[in-house]
């Protein structure tokens, strides 16, 4: 079977890679968020599937995009999670199926997300849209009345420029449910065919 924390193949089940607390598949450490006000709602890892502008931002020819994902705390506390490769040429269309690394979060935290346009001395930001994270998760329950390790919906968020709307961008959340001696420990990147 394939880890879906490191996407290697491993004799375990679907959330049971036998090496992911080792260095044996080369994992990377990321930054655990630290925890804000609200309850804990685990690992959770989003994937930026594409976005939709609705105007040219580069005055010589097509546009470049690409896209960060930013965690903010309720304290105004905020980090970089992710960023897609640039889709070159993409333009008003770019798409990029992009999976963050999961990471440990709260109820209250919110997301950022920006689209910018490469350009060869600075990037051009076209907009940027920002969602609580509880938002993007599945609503279903087990009968312990925790969320279950499934997928939320596509979610297609306005994109804004100093109160213009400039495009949407379309993100997706899943939430990962580690074994208890895995908790607390920083995931890395999910495979991205289990969003499909």
């Amino acid at each position: 079977v394939t880890c879906p924390v490191c996407a290697s193949g491993t004799s375990q089940g679907a959330m049971g890679c036998s090496q992911s607390k080792t260095k044996a598949h080369g994992h990377s450490v990321g930054r655990v968020p630290s925890a804000g006000p609200g309850e804990d709602v685990g690992f959770v890892a989003i994937k930026i599937l594409k976005a939709e502008l609705l105007r040219n931002f580069d005055n010589s020819g097509k546009m470049d995009p690409f896209a960060v994902l930013e965690w903010m705390s309720p304290d105004g506390s905020r980090s970089e999670i992710s960023r897609t490769p640039i889709h070159w040429a993409g333009h008003m269309h770019p798409q990029w199926n992009h999976t963050s690394r999961a990471q440990q979060f709260f109820s209250k935290d919110m997301l950022e997300v920006q689209v910018l346009e490469k350009d060869a001395f600075s990037n051009e930001l076209c907009g940027k849209a920002s969602v609580r994270l509880t938002e993007l998760l599945p609503k279903e329950k087990n009968e312990a009345g925790k969320l279950v390790s499934t997928i939320g919906e596509v979610m297609y968020l306005d994109l804004d420029l100093n109160g213009e709307k400039t495009g949407s961008v379309a993100i997706q959340a899943m939430l990962l449910e580690p074994d208890d001696d895995e908790a607390g420990r920083p995931l890395t990147r999910v495979d991205p065919d289990l969003f499909k």
